[in-house]
């Protein structure tokens, strides 16, 4: 069989062998164990590792998320990504998520916290050197107020250090980045990039900032890379609460989840539900 680690997947069949559903499962691991064609193993291995975690999440869900089964559950897929990194490395997509903020210091880096709480315990991508390799981040920065974009500024550098390639596009960079334009193709794209003069480029709204920010990812290095923008809110974050106590849990895997889903369907554009607090209309929200 492929050479590689296996400790957490021994675990689970340990745990999980009186499980109903692990008996298909532990059949085919006797294979893949046995089997000594890697063309044919690869995949085999790698789906067993898939229908091992689908077990142990709605297991998950159903009682709570027990903190040895959540253990368990990051060690799976960090061992997933192992595989599919030495089988499959350059075909996993790249991340570029895109935060725009305007003076929300806190909720940022809030974000941060999370989007890295994410790469920890999941692991996807890998790291390489000190960096997590399929992750980058761009924040926006559209504030107003000087002490909140130094704050930012610093959150930006902070995460780098932490292993998250952080990218600052504030003020500065974005009025470069439109100096750059010609005037008549300015003037064109007024309606969707704003109007704003140099002394009051701030709070522009989070859509303009946006547009104005899909011309710097047009602009990005590597026309062969598989990339993927994601574009979240500044105070979002990538936890679920737990239902009987207040931990604050990381249920999803959304980096191999999304990537799975542009590998594996034609999809070529993906939105989230769209709600509002408080609750905002029709027009709004389409």
């Amino acid at each position: 069989m492929p050479t590689g680690n296996y400790a957490a997947l021994n675990e689970f069949f340990e745990l999980y062998q009186s499980h109903d559903s692990t008996c298909e499962i532990a059949r085919r691991w006797q294979t893949v164990r046995t089997s000594n064609s890697d063309e044919h193993i690869r995949p085999a291995l790698l789906e067993l590792y898939e229908l091992a975690i689908d077990l142990i999440e709605r297991d998950l869900w159903e009682n709570d998320y027990p903190e040895e089964t959540l253990a368990l559950y990051y060690r799976l897929s960090q061992e997933l990504e192992s595989h599919l990194t030495i089988f499959h490395g350059d075909e996993q997509f790249e991340f570029v998520i895109v935060i725009p903020v305007a003076d929300r210091p806190g909720h940022l880096e809030n974000c941060l916290n999370s989007l890295l709480g994410l790469c920890q315990r999941f692991g996807y991508g890998q790291i390489s050197g000190d960096r997590y390799r399929k992750v980058n981040i761009l924040i926006a920065d559209d504030s107003k107020e000087p002490l909140n974009i130094c704050r930012i500024q610093e959150l930006a550098a902070q995460f780098y250090e932490q292993g998250l390639t952080t990218i600052y596009f504030g003020q500065a960079e974005q009025l470069s980045l439109l100096n750059r334009l010609a005037q008549q193709d300015r003037r064109n794209l007024q309606t969707i990039i704003g109007t704003d003069e140099a002394e009051a480029f701030y709070h522009k709204g989070a859509s303009i900032t946006r547009n104005i920010t899909y011309l710097e990812l047009a602009d990005l290095p590597g026309d062969d890379v598989r990339r993927l923008f994601w574009f979240v809110d500044s105070d979002q974050e990538f936890v679920i609460n737990a239902s009987n106590d207040d931990r604050k849990i990381y249920a999803i895997n959304y980096f191999h989840r999304l990537n799975q889903i542009f590998s594996t369907t034609d999809t070529q554009v993906l939105t989230g539900k769209v709600v509002g607090d408080p609750p905002v209309s029709p027009a709004v929200m389409a």
